[in-house]
């Protein structure tokens, strides 16, 4: 069957990849690792932002990141890791949405230590 003017209709191919299981899988490596970026930066401190102590002070983090980010573009991207795990390519309105899974995840705990720090254990609280 072919698309409709409402969109997708049971038994028709999709054109953005070949199975449509493939995007899903794609999809779901790339927002666990997105979600991971994020949870690394704001698991740097336990009550500190990491506005004041900064994003560059563990190199071996931002290896681990950057380790992480290229592994996925290319189990992503390249043919023979697609067909090893089953991926496909993304396209850029994808990609748009997994951007605002990390800033979402460290934003949030940085609320959370801004609460700690306000209301809860007060600015002579313990710990980094």
């Amino acid at each position: 069957a072919a698309p409709s003017a409402g969109g997708w209709l049971r038994g028709g191919g999709l054109a953005c990849c070949d199975h449509p299981d493939h995007q899903a899988t794609t999809m779901a490596l790339a927002a666990t690792v997105a979600t991971q970026v994020g949870s690394a930066f704001a698991c740097l401190t336990n009550r500190v932002s990491v506005f004041r102590v900064g994003f560059w002070t563990t190199r071996w983090l931002l290896c681990g990141i950057v380790f992480e980010v290229v592994l996925t573009i290319l189990i992503v991207y390249v043919p023979l890791l697609q067909r090893v795990f089953q991926t496909t390519g993304l396209r850029w309105e994808h990609w748009v949405v997994l951007s605002c899974f990390a800033p979402i995840m460290f934003l949030t705990d940085e609320l959370r230590k801004l609460i700690d720090r306000k209301f809860i254990s007060g600015p002579a609280g313990g710990g980094s």
